[in-house]
């Protein structure tokens, strides 16, 4: 394990094999690069500068790299010359959720899940497919059109999954909430949205304990009189009824498709084409400083990042087992989803990472199994203090990275994973945040790591994000 108190020579935990070198995502792209556009970079540092240098033709090379499929031509890349009158991709129609279904496939599922209650399940691209068709038509029919609000109580299973595809495909704007929230705090959130349907679970199970939320979602349904619809999920009780002052409609109905016939039309109909910077999602601001804050994303812009950070810097392969331990409330979640534009196939736990003890999650990373684990610095540093050796206890061949966000993490915790979970990991510390809905900075599979650091800033940092409307924000550090 390094020595926390040596400040001047870090130790080399943990560096790229030639095999990672030559074959990651991004050595892809620096390829293509050199065959497509005569650029030559010897070293990441060399592509960082370039990228933040040239900011029209760094984003022009990943729409091209990446094959977005645009209804209608771009007339530029970027129009503008401050905030807030930034364009990107001005005249550009297309649909994040068309892009994640460009990636189905009958090879594997879209998506593992586990709960306290239940064991690992899977579904399919197909019936993913189905069930988002399915629910898209359902809101079309009770009234939900492009740019309306869809918010969400839910935890995180399939169902978030499926509802927020099915927002994204007809333009609907989506928004979630961990139902651990009380009423009043997502009402803080809702209310600032105004959305018209509401979908939400009648409770769930924590570290082994079940938590009724009937009476919370009663008295939510009170604070929300823009909501005209519940579309209500059994979760905790299959008997379950809600029993609120709004219209209600199981979820079973909801993702019901009649015939074939009527799956085959909802799924050709399902992706509206939209502006590049139409609203995808809401997220929030965390609240400690007054009544949290709504921040919007758009589809073109977050598609562009996504791609992006998923292949050339979290190196996800389609296939691979994609999973970071999360609630609806949090960004991470939305990453998560995010995943499977690379073609993984994305893992939710829902539960306590703790319950029955510390080894659930590994056990999880060796039942998927998971290619890429994400995690927060307080679960690493508490499998530390427990004294776990994952490594030893469970099959981990599988396991190519393990990300860590939320908060810095020690030194001895890089040690700790090293010696404890396998030796020839790729760790990473990363930051980044709810305003931009990826990292800012993490190890890249191309650079060497030392302990308590990130290594090397992610392509076109300098210059912020591509946000709603188009305008780059300043990029800050996340939690």
């Amino acid at each position: 394990m390094p020595d926390s108190n040596n400040t001047t020579t870090p130790q080399l935990l943990w560096k790229p094999s030639p095999e990672l070198l030559n074959g990651s995502n991004m050595a892809r792209y620096l390829a293509w690069m050199a065959h497509e556009k005569g650029l030559n970079f010897e070293r990441y540092r060399d592509a960082w500068t370039w990228s933040t240098e040239n900011i029209p033709a760094f984003w022009q090379s990943q729409w091209e790299y990446f094959d977005i499929k645009s209804h209608s031509p771009y007339r530029s890349v970027l129009e503008g010359a401050g905030m807030p009158g930034h364009k990107w991709f001005d005249g550009a129609t297309l649909n994040y959720a068309e892009h994640v279904f460009r990636r189905k496939t009958t090879a594997h599922p879209a998506i593992l899940f586990q709960n306290e209650r239940q064991p690992l399940g899977e579904m399919s691209w197909a019936e993913l497919e189905r069930q988002t068709a399915a629910l898209a038509a359902h809101l079309r029919n009770c009234g939900v059109q492009q740019g309306d609000r869809v918010a969400a109580y839910l935890p995180n299973s399939p169902h978030a999954i499926v509802a927020a595809l099915a927002c994204m495909s007809i333009g609907a704007i989506w928004s979630s909430c961990s139902p651990d929230f009380g009423a009043a705090s997502v009402a803080d959130r809702f209310v600032q949205i105004q959305p018209k349907v509401l979908i939400a679970v009648d409770g769930y199970t924590y570290g082994g304990k079940p938590f009724d939320k009937r009476d919370t979602l009663r008295e939510l349904c009170a604070l929300l009189p823009t909501v005209e619809q519940l579309i209500f999920i059994p979760y905790l009780d299959e008997h379950a009824k809600a029993d609120v002052d709004k219209k209600v409609v199981d979820w079973s109905a909801a993702t019901a498709t009649a015939t074939a016939t009527a799956t085959a039309t909802a799924t050709a109909t399902a992706f509206a084409p939209l502006p590049f910077s139409h609203p995808i999602w809401v997220l929030y601001s965390s609240g400690t400083t007054g009544v949290p804050k709504a921040i919007t994303h758009s589809h073109g812009g977050n598609l562009l990042e996504h791609l992006k950070y998923l292949h050339l810097h979290n190196d996800v392969r389609p296939g691979e087992r994609f999973f970071w331990y999360s609630t609806t409330g949090w960004m991470m979640w939305n990453f998560t989803l995010a995943a499977l534009l690379a073609g993984a196939t994305i893992v939710l736990y829902d539960g306590s990472p703790g319950y029955p003890n510390l080894e659930v999650l590994w056990e999880l990373a060796e039942k998927a199994p998971i290619h890429h684990f994400g995690t927060s610095a307080p679960f690493l540093a508490g499998c530390m203090k427990a004294g776990l050796s994952p490594g030893r206890q469970f099959d981990l061949q599988h396991l190519r990275s393990i990300g860590s966000t939320g908060s810095p993490l020690p030194p001895e915790a890089f040690g700790w994973v090293y010696d404890n979970v396998k030796p020839d990991v790729w760790l990473s510390s990363m930051a980044g945040g709810t305003d931009v809905v990826h990292g800012l900075g993490r190890r890249k599979s191309v650079a060497a790591g030392v302990p308590g650091r990130n290594s090397v800033p992610l392509s076109r940092l300098r210059h912020g994000k591509l946000g709603r409307g188009g305008p780059p924000r300043s990029a800050r550090r996340g939690r």
